[in-house]
């Protein structure tokens, strides 16, 4: 069972240029991928966009989540297509701020704080904590996070 919880840690600028740049990433996510069925008619994998859209501002699996996230709304969408929601809508629309998500192998603990990496040559984020997580989430100055139990 996992549990998620909230905590706010407010708003700077690091955080918002990390927001916009996970933002950039879906959104050129969004547009290659539906530019692509449109012209030639392929259905891409999410292995092959993780591969092409990357980011010096961002650690590896963090740039690869924002891929990720369209795949997993796309799948969505095809669920509730399939149960017949005539409302329903692909996912199309481009971010300009996204949620920035961090895995296991971009977070570290030393001395009570987390330290959240955003790549080689790239300043990092401590946040003052005392749990190691297993999944983290940053969403414009919202922290969450999942703890197995």
């Amino acid at each position: 069972m996992y549990q998620v919880r909230r905590v706010t840690i407010g708003q700077t600028e690091q955080l918002d240029d990390l927001a916009r740049e996970c933002g950039r990433l879906y959104s050129q996510t969004v547009v290659f991928f539906w530019r692509t069925v449109r012209h030639k008619g392929i259905w891409l994998k999410p292995k092959h966009l993780m591969r092409l859209f990357t980011s010096r501002k961002l650690h590896a699996h963090t740039s690869d989540t924002c891929v990720q996230a369209f795949f997993a709304s796309l799948k969505a969408w095809r669920v509730r297509k399939q149960a017949g929601d005539p409302t329903v809508n692909p996912p199309h629309k481009r971010k300009w701020y996204f949620r920035i998500e961090y895995k296991r192998s971009a977070m570290s603990l030393k001395e009570g704080s987390l330290r959240l990496s955003n790549g080689s040559g790239v300043s990092h984020i401590q946040l003052r904590y005392y749990i190691y997580l297993g999944c983290l989430v940053l969403h414009r100055g919202l922290f969450a996070w999942c703890i197995c139990s």
